[in-house]
């Protein structure tokens, strides 16, 4: 890899990073805020929402990899089944945050995103551990 080129990532590294605590910063200042009871381990309020920075740098990273990185370009039906799945959930989770959902419609929303990314044709056709490798 370049120097131009090793430059190229860290600065979009750096651009997704800004963008992720952008938004973290929006769900604190719209107080998107978890009060403490019994079951919850934090005794003051804590800001949620914290996953939108997450899952906003995760889709546009995906996004910018598909369109300018064609030596990574996964098939368009793949890519639509892993944006559409990833947005499901995430809208779900986010919605969550709001409103303190049952667990029954979270697990709804997954198993539905799982189905969809299925139906696209995306599988993992193999499993890979650091320093094991791979796993039959």
């Amino acid at each position: 890899m370049t120097l131009h080129a090793f430059l190229d990532h860290l600065a979009f590294c750096a651009a997704l990073a800004v963008l992720s605590a952008a938004a973290v910063r929006l769900m604190i200042a719209l107080r998107v805020m978890d009060t403490p009871e019994a079951r919850k381990a934090h005794t003051r309020p804590t800001p949620k929402g914290g996953g939108v920075g997450i899952v906003l740098a995760f889709l546009v990273g995906v996004a910018v990899l598909y369109e300018f990185a064609s030596f990574a370009r996964i098939a368009d039906p793949y890519f639509r089944g892993l944006i559409l799945a990833s947005a499901a959930i995430a809208i779900v989770a986010f919605l969550d945050d709001l409103r303190d959902w049952p667990f029954t419609i979270k697990l709804a929303a997954q198993v539905l995103a799982a189905l969809a990314a299925l139906a696209s044709g995306l599988y993992v056709r193999d499993y890979r551990l650091p320093l094991l490798g791979p796993i039959d």
